[in-house]
Formats: C-alpha cells, sequence, structure tokens
C-alpha cells in the first residue's frame, strides 16, 4: 500500500490535530506495509524520529498564497494533486479538511464537531463558508474516523453520511504520560514556581472549556490548596476566550490562583503526576486527551459527565455536571480531603488509561484503510 499523508499539522504538536497526525505516524510506520507519502508545508521540519525512515518519504508543497486562503488551497488542491503525483492508493487526512474532489479513496479523522455544535464558536463568514465546503468534501470520504462514540453520533446527526463509512478509533495518552517520578520533576516544579500540594487544571481557555465555571467553584469551596491554571490563550478575544484574569480578581480568590501560561510538552507529564486533584470542567470534547494524560500519569481526576468523558475516563474519575455550578463546588470542597478516595483514583487511573494505545490506533486505521482499498476493488472488478 502507498498511502499520501496530509502533514499539515506536523509543525504544531500542541494542538490536539498535531499530536494526533504526529503519534498515528509514528505507529503508522511501524505497522503498515508499503509507503507513506508525507505532504507537508515547505516550512515544516522533518520530525528527528522520521529522519532515517525509509518507509516515510516527505514531500513538501509551496502554496502561492499566505494565511487562510494558503491553507484552503494546500487541502483543495496541494494534497490531491501531490497525492495523484506520488501514485498514491489512498489518502488519509488527519483532522477536518478533506478534499472536495480526489482520485483517490479518501479517510479523513474528525475529532469534533465543535464548530457546528456550539454556535459562539462558529465565527465569521470566512469561517462559516470554510466549514460548509469541508462538510460537503466529508460526504464524499470513503471512510470517516471519529475520535469517540460521542463524535460519531454527532457526525451521523450533523452531516449525511452512511453510517457504515462512520467508526469510533480511540485516540491514547503518549508513552511519556506515567506514574512514576522522574529525575526532571523537581526541576519543573521549580521552572514554574510550583510547590505541593496542588490542584491543577491544563487544556485549552476557549469558552467552551468553562474555566470561568472552575475558577468561581473554587472559590466558593473555600480550598486553601492552590489552584493551577496551565494554558494560553490564541486570541484575544473576548467573546472566545474569557479574560481569566480578571474572572479570578472578582471571585476574591486571586491570591491563590496561579496561571502557568504556555507549558512546553516536556514539562507537562511532571506538572500532572505532581497534582494532588486534575479538574476538567470542560461542556464539549471529541474525545478528551488531556484527562486521559492524567489518569495515565496516575493523577486523580474529576471532570464533565458530557459527550466523550465518561468514554474516556470510565470509572477512573469523578464526574460532575458542568452547569450544576454546586456540584464541582462541593467535589472541590470534599475530595481533596478524601484519602482514601484519592488514593482509590490513583490506583485506577493508569489502569483506565492503559486501554488505550496508538498501537490499537494505528491497527485499528490499518483496518479501516484496507476495508476501503477492498471495496474499491470490488467497485473496478
Amino acid at each position: 500500500m502507498r498511502l499520501a499523508y496530509n502533514g499539515y499539522f506536523l509543525d504544531q504538536p500542541t494542538t490536539g490535530s498535531g499530536q494526533y497526525s504526529l503519534h498515528l505516524l509514528e505507529e503508522l510506520t511501524k505497522q503498515l506495509e508499503g509507503e507513506i507519502v508525507v505532504i507537508t508545508k515547505p516550512t515544516v521540519q522533518i520530525p528527528p524520529q522520521f529522519a532515517h525512515q525509509p518507509k516515510v518519504r516527505f514531500q513538501p508543497v509551496a502554496a502561492p498564497f499566505a494565511g487562510a486562503v494558503g491553507k484552503l488551497w494546500f487541502e483543495q488542491v496541494a494534497v490531491p494533486r501531490a497525492a495523484s503525483r506520488a501514485h498514491a492508493d489512498l489518502l488519509h487526512v488527519p483532522y477536518l479538511g478533506p478534499p472536495l474532489r480526489s482520485r483517490h479513496p479518501v479517510v479523513v479523522t474528525i475529532h469534533d464537531l465543535i464548530q457546528f455544535v456550539m454556535p459562539d464558536l462558529r465565527g465569521g463568514l470566512w469561517v462559516k463558508l470554510y466549514n460548509r465546503l469541508v462538510a460537503k468534501a466529508v460526504c464524499s470520504a470513503s471512510a470517516v474516523l471519529a475520535d469517540s462514540e460521542s463524535t460519531r453520533k454527532d457526525i451521523l446527526r450533523l452531516l449525511p453520511q452512511p453510517a457504515q463509512n462512520v467508526h469510533t478509533v480511540y485516540l491514547a495518552a503518549a508513552d511519556q504520560m506515567t506514574p512514576e517520578p522522574q529525575p526532571q520533576d523537581t526541576a519543573v516544579l521549580s521552572k514554574y514556581g510550583l510547590r505541593l500540594p496542588y490542584l491543577l487544571y491544563m487544556g485549552g481557555l476557549d469558552r467552551r472549556k468553562n474555566v470561568p465555571a472552575l475558577l468561581g467553584a473554587y472559590a466558593r469551596a473555600q480550598c486553601d490548596i492552590p489552584l493551577v491554571v496551565a494554558g494560553e490563550a490564541r486570541s484575544g478575544n473576548r467573546a472566545s476566550f474569557p479574560d481569566l484574569h480578571t474572572v479570578a480578581d472578582q471571585t476574591g480568590a486571586a491570591e491563590r490562583i496561579h496561571f502557568l501560561g504556555w507549558v512546553d510538552e516536556a514539562d507537562k507529564p511532571a506538572l500532572y503526576r505532581n497534582a494532588l486533584l486534575f479538574v476538567f470542567p470542560s461542556r464539549y470534547e471529541g474525545f478528551g486527551l488531556t484527562p486521559l494524560e492524567a489518569l495515565a500519569c496516575g493523577t486523580p481526576v474529576i471532570c464533565s459527565n458530557t459527550t466523550s468523558l465518561p468514554e474516556v475516563v470510565g470509572d477512573a474519575a469523578m464526574l460532575f455536571d458542568p452547569d450544576e455550578k454546586e456540584s464541582l463546588t462541593h467535589m472541590l470542597r470534599d475530595v481533596p480531603q478524601n484519602r482514601a478516595l484519592l488514593d482509590d483514583l490513583r490506583q485506577r487511573g493508569p489502569k483506565q488509561a492503559q486501554r488505550f494505545s496508538w498501537r490499537k490506533t494505528a491497527e485499528e486505521t490499518i483496518r479501516i484503510y484496507r476495508q476501503v482499498l477492498n471495496h474499491q476493488d470490488s467497485l473496478v472488478a
């Protein structure tokens, strides 16, 4: 099999699409029989793990435009052209950006449908037009991979697609997410000015993540354990990214809330495994990678009971309704003081995380590749 692989997000490893693209590609190089042609922007540097990998060939393509128009040209023109030149058997687009037309069968991964589900995140006219285009393109894909059953249901509800074409293929935490203490942990905590114990939120800061509700609940709980918020707003648009510093000031608990800002990927495991408790109040998740990472690191987790999150955390976390203020308040007041419960959650977390692996993700993805190609062969015959 010769696979063409859209590598647009390989230079953005801190995004969900970037992490998925990278981890899946790593596993495909181990398991897929054949060649993988990775189509990238000219600015993308080949990740070191692929530098001497004979199975992988990187094919940079230049866009005549910059910005959003350049991204659109890359997806709709450059990628299908490069796949044709490579004589690919199949094209995989590992995010919601498939081409409207392709000479090859297309597999597309949809991580979530936030822009279709949440009205305040639908964006301006350009974004709405782009979303209409990719929604139409999804309908011509040979197979659609969803990160969770929750996302699969959203796809079947919002995008006209035969049910048999939409497959749930779960993601996983990276191998470095482990509960075993590492020599660098102390240096990482010192780097961010942290002392034990602390509560942790790590993730996006857009409105759907519901962080203002966390800050309010933390203040009402009168918890004396510091709350650490790790993450960085992607824009200054206050409609999408609330001013959390102002929210913290309004709660009256600002002196106990520490905003870390941007966190290096290499530092995340230490921040997770040294936290007394990880709190995740999001209202919508296509998968919920950060609570799974916390579980893998042996950190007790409390998180929302919405969308995909119950699928991911199973019985290894405490769940709350993100729209019930007092539910989270009571958990922040009681759980940190309950040593028996914390110890139980620490034991459950890694076991739940082990149910997911990038090896399994790649195995299931390759199975779907073969299914698509077999169906294509039957049509030709």
